[in-house]
């Protein structure tokens, strides 16, 4: 199977003599509030290629010969390399939307009863991006909040952090869904990938039992009333993991507990495997059954969590990252 990929820079599809110079091309689909990065190396070995300014824009298809396309989304260049001998030229490009502003400290009060849904949009407002936040999560009223000396990427870390959510860029959308539960850029509901033992040229299955020997979780939130501290626990009583930081409110302190319960039943399995021919189809947050492997391994739930896509003289290989989801 022959790999393609469409590169257009600046909204105008690359010329043909540079696509003929394009040696590898390499797409990480990162996790979060992590920018999705595009890395392009070029064959230079003639002087003739034109080092490209910084922040011009990159969007990149990848598929395969025959079949259709499937869209990476839109990259903002920061990074070029230029190596020899022979010479070549490595282009760096992240996600446009996701840079370095959204690093930036910021102090910001947000009103009692701010909704999830009206925090995510407003945040998303600041990046010119459009927000999607999970049905079961939008009208979530949020009683004490603040960002104060935070980027937001951190503050949406946090926030995801409380409810088991991820906040993450994709095509233009701000997206805030349940780890596991991911989304497309439209919002809606990821398809079921499968993966067979077959596929694959390489895999790494890891297990622990760490969290096993817990029976729920527990936070804690003060309330002024009554001059008292309040627990509260997802799960059943017993042998709690314990939630060291107290939350704001009732509220806050539930949602923390449902959350950090949901990652200890997700359990501690990770997998690594190498998919070849490549599958260009999948993205981060994607469910995926696997099959042919021991029992145990395919018995678990997965979801990516971390993946890229490289495609070379070698054809197109696909690296996923899966953990195991509730």
């Amino acid at each position: 199977m022959t790999p393609v990929y469409e590169i257009t820079a600046n909204g105008v599809a690359l010329a043909s003599e540079v696509n003929k110079r394009i040696l590898s091309v390499s797409y990480h689909d990162a996790s979060g509030t992590t920018a999705d990065q595009l890395v392009l190396e070029l064959d230079d070995s003639d002087g003739s290629l034109n080092i490209p300014p910084k922040g011009a824009k990159l969007t990149l298809q990848l598929g395969f010969m025959g079949q259709g396309l499937h869209n990476k989304g839109t990259f903002t260049v920061d990074d070029v390399e230029h190596s020899g001998a022979p010479d070549k030229l490595i282009i760096t490009a992240r996600s446009a939307n996701f840079r370095d502003e959204f690093k930036t400290l910021r102090s910001t009060h947000w009103e009692p009863g701010t909704t999830l849904g009206n925090l995510v949009a407003s945040i998303a407002e600041r990046y010119l991006l459009k927000p999607k936040v999970a049905p079961d999560l939008a009208d979530v009223a949020l009683q004490q909040l603040n960002q104060t000396a935070e980027s937001d990427s951190a503050f949406l870390n946090r926030i995801g952090q409380q409810f088991d959510a991820v906040a993450t860029s994709k095509n233009g959308y701000l997206l805030f869904y349940p780890k596991g539960q991911g989304a497309t850029a439209s919002g809606a509901a990821l398809p079921q990938a499968n993966i067979n033992k077959n596929q694959c040229t390489d895999h790494r299955y890891k297990t622990a039992d760490r969290n096993s020997r817990f029976t729920g979780a527990t936070a804690s939130w003060y309330n002024t009333d009554t001059a008292q501290t309040v627990k509260v626990t997802a799960g059943a009583e017993g042998y709690t993991k314990q939630i060291r930081d107290p939350l704001p409110d009732a509220q806050q302190a539930t949602e923390a507990a449902k959350a950090e319960w949901a990652r200890i039943q997700r359990g501690d399995a990770t997998m690594s495997l190498s998919v070849a021919p490549g599958m260009p189809g999948l993205v981060n947050g994607q469910p995926v059954e696997l099959t042919g492997f021991k029992a145990e391994i395919n018995a678990h739930n997965w979801v990516i969590d971390d993946l890229n896509h490289t495609a070379g003289s070698g054809g197109l290989v696909t690296s996923v990252e899966l953990v195991t989801k509730k």
